[in-house]
This record gives structure tokens, sequence and C-alpha cells, in this order.
């Protein structure tokens, strides 16, 4: 008997990990979904410029990094003195 009560719990264990309560899916869907609309209470977050985000901010981290993306996209690599 203890034997059979612990296969419907392991049972009712793996029908939830396995995500068969689509009752309870269709919920967390739609809280994500509101949770996702901005707060009409609090103000919009400042637009950022149009093209990626962050470039142009900084000129010269901007001239590093894209020397630093040639560099690391070449074959071999830059030959420097030894000492």
């Amino acid at each position: 008997m203890l034997r059979t009560a612990q296969t419907r719990g392991q049972k009712r264990d793996e029908s939830h990990r396995n995500g068969a309560n689509s009752l309870s899916a269709a919920m967390t869907a739609q809280l994500v979904r509101e949770s996702a609309k901005p707060d009409p209470s609090l103000p919009m977050p400042p637009m950022s410029r149009s093209g990626p985000s962050g470039r142009g901010s900084n000129p010269v981290a901007a001239a590093m990094t894209d020397q630093l993306v040639r560099e690391s996209s070449k074959v071999t690599p830059p030959q420097y003195d030894k000492h």
C-alpha cells in the first residue's frame, strides 16, 4: 500500500514538472505578457538615439573597439617586438 501511494505521488510530481497543467501555463503566459507592459503611472524611459545602442556615445572607445575587432579578425596575430 505504501508503494502505491508513493508511485501516485511520483506521477503527480512528474506531471507538474513536465508542464501537464495547461491552465497554469496559460495563466503564467498571460502574467508574463501583462508584466511586459509599461506602467502608465511611471514616466517612460528616455528614448535612445537611432542606431545601435551605445555606439557613438564615446568616440575614443568606439575607435578602440573597431581596431580590436579588425585585429582579432586577422588570420595571423600581430607580431610584437621581443625584448
